[in-house]
């Protein structure tokens, strides 16, 4: 955001005003951010964009239940959040209807990204990545992909701020451990 635009709660403000000129600039603000966002939990990114659009529509929606003192950029994170949780259920329920008996679950078949992935240290840091468990990889994504502060991803998540900081040390400490032996390169 430069100097000239205007800040989010002035933006918020005229959109409760009903401006849609006023949304339409937080929606293309944070459109990006919420599409990467939703593709760590999603691995679709045509999912992803309609996870990020869904967040805000609802966000739109919902203007009037954006409390004064709370973040909009943090409120916005926490609608996609359960918007990619409610996709990734709803693609549990649609893969366990479409099981016949005696065959396995369908697998999902990598997106083009994936299948030209070359790159072992990529492989193996996603790899990493996905085996952590959820209370560590949450917050280390939301703090090195998208680019929140501890006391924004403590909002985002409903944690103290001491708990964030205690989980991503973790998650680092866990990434070091599960990366002894990958020759690191500088990772794109």
């Amino acid at each position: 955001m430069n100097a000239l635009s205007p800040s989010d709660e002035t933006l918020l403000a005229a959109a409760r005003s009903g401006s849609s000129d006023a949304f339409d600039a937080l929606a293309a603000r944070y459109r990006p951010a919420l599409t990467r966002y939703a593709y760590r939990y999603i691995r679709d990114r045509d999912e992803a964009n309609d996870v990020a659009q869904e967040a805000l529509y609802r966000a739109y929606r919902y203007l009037y239940r954006v409390e004064s003192s709370r973040s909009f950029r943090n409120w916005l994170f926490v609608i996609a959040r359960n918007v990619a949780y409610d996709t990734l259920r709803n693609r549990e329920r649609t893969a366990l209807r479409a099981v016949v008996p005696g065959d396995l679950l369908p697998t999902q078949m990598p997106g083009p990204e994936e299948l030209t992935l070359h790159d072992e240290t990529k492989l193996s840091v996603r790899r990493a990545l996905g085996e952590l468990p959820g209370r560590y990889r949450e917050p280390l994504e939301l703090y090195y992909v998208s680019g929140l502060l501890y006391r924004e991803i403590a909002d985002v998540l409903d944690l103290p701020i001491g708990t964030v900081k205690t989980n991503i040390a973790r998650a680092k400490r866990r990434l070091r451990t599960a990366l002894e032996d990958v020759p690191l390169q500088r990772i794109a």
